[in-house]
């Protein structure tokens, strides 16, 4: 019979010592900063340290880097976003034993304030591997500290937006308005404000009803979220400085098709720029490739047929006065581009003025970094005194001058996907 010590067996005791050293014995780890800010181009930095306490080399094998958004602003997507880590970091190969090594992570701040978590995974020389994680907390930067959410009521609902003043520029000032699309809201889009600011515009971003800080149901472009639209747009052409015969609105996905309706019922618009947007729904319905999608469609705008025909701008545009900017992907499975070609084919039987940029080989998200340079080439002629003396609607080149001219003869754009955009 096997002899006991206290009534355990041997086996057992060497099993539990085994256990116990395992749990006891060191393991690669992190440091990572408490907290981060963004810099003045949004982007976040932080330096992570690998810890390598073993008596033996580590090797990097792979990160995983995931944002946890924790602004109050509602987006109606998941909080949590998984980040490329190849796109973010570059990873030392390797850490010497009881030694560490630094990495830089950077990142586009996809939020005011969240939580960022990395996970690195190594293994050593004899293919033991480990997980080392850490967290760090995004705090809000200056310029979002300095430009807090205002508010305006709208039918009884209080709609949240921000206002960005030109920087550097004498009144009166061409304004924009700025009008996200699902996922977003008022505040996702400052950086992008402020790039416009900078160029001379009163910026003014605003959250659609359902979305960031604004009240109301979300209702795909329907009555309430055209009214708040339409009282965004009233109030900036009334800001201090603001030149009210200068006002544009630029809207993405849903955005843009509030702003092709803002058009049709606002003829003191100038312009609009209408990026990635719905302008049949009956063809968004039978077209889109989201699964779901239809079916948010559906419980957003209802299935009474005079509630869609509401929310298609393609049926009314004969009312536009506002010289029109598209940009759509052609490959877009959320929102597909023939209705888009169909919405510009009605643009010009009615003679409205527009432009159309189709990327090829680009989705609902588009890529590339000249929509600002397109978008205030349009916006320049939109607001000059005497109209421009090309044909109305005729093919021309909308590329920024230099460097992404000079690309022409590669068959790109700086930033782009595949070919340079066609505008027609």
């Amino acid at each position: 019979m096997a002899s006991t010590v206290r009534g355990w067996s041997p086996w057992l005791l060497a099993g539990l010592s085994t256990w116990l050293l395992g749990a006891a014995s060191p393991a690669p780890r992190l440091a990572v900063p408490a907290q981060i800010r963004p810099n003045e181009r949004f982007e976040w930095w932080a330096t992570v340290q690998i810890m390598d306490p073993l008596r033996e080399g580590i090797f990097s094998d792979s990160i995983q880097c995931e944002v946890e958004d924790l602004d109050p602003g509602e987006t109606r997507t998941d909080r949590v976003q998984r980040l490329s880590g190849q796109d973010i970091v570059r990873l030392v190969p390797s850490v010497s034993a009881g030694d560490s090594a630094a990495f830089q992570f950077t990142s586009f701040a996809t939020a005011e304030h969240a939580r960022i978590t990395f996970r690195v995974y190594v293994h050593d020389a004899q293919g033991k591997r480990w997980m080392a994680s850490g967290s760090t907390e995004a705090m809000p930067g200056d310029f979002s500290l300095n430009n807090p959410s205002r508010f305006f009521e709208r039918g009884g609902q209080r709609i949240e937006y921000v206002a960005i003043p030109p920087l550097g520029f004498t009144p009166p000032w061409p304004a924009l308005l700025l009008v996200h699309g699902h996922g977003s809201h008022a505040r996702q889009l400052i950086p992008r404000a402020l790039s416009l600011a900078e160029r001379g515009y009163f910026v003014m971003t605003m959250s659609q009803p359902g979305y960031g800080q604004s009240q109301g149901p979300a209702d795909l472009m329907g009555p309430v979220t055209q009214r708040a639209v339409e009282g965004a747009y009233d109030m900036l052409r009334r800001m201090p400085g603001v030149d009210s015969t200068k006002v544009a609105a630029w809207g993405i996905s849903r955005g843009a098709t509030a702003v092709a309706l803002l058009a049709e019922r606002r003829p003191s618009l100038r312009a609009a720029i209408v990026q990635s947007g719905i302008y049949d729904l009956w063809a968004t319905y039978r077209g889109t490739k989201v699964d779901g999608f239809p079916d948010t469609i559906v419980r957003e705008a209802g299935s009474d047929s005079a509630a869609w025909r509401a929310r298609s701008p393609i049926f009314g545009c004969e009312k536009i006065k506002a010289s029109v900017l598209i940009f759509h992907g052609e490959e877009d499975p959320n929102v597909p581009a023939a209705q888009a070609h169909a919405f510009a084919q009605a643009l010009k039987q009615r003679k409205v003025k527009f432009e159309a940029g189709f990327f090829p080989n680009q989705g609902h998200a588009l890529a590339s970094k000249n929509l600002d340079a397109i978008a205030l080439g349009f916006l320049a002629k939109a607001f000059a005194p005497t109209p421009a003396s090309l044909p109305l609607n005729k093919s021309r080149d909308l590329r920024p001058p230099g460097r992404a001219r000079a690309h022409a003869g590669r068959g790109h754009l700086p930033g782009a996907v595949g070919p340079p955009p066609y505008f027609k």
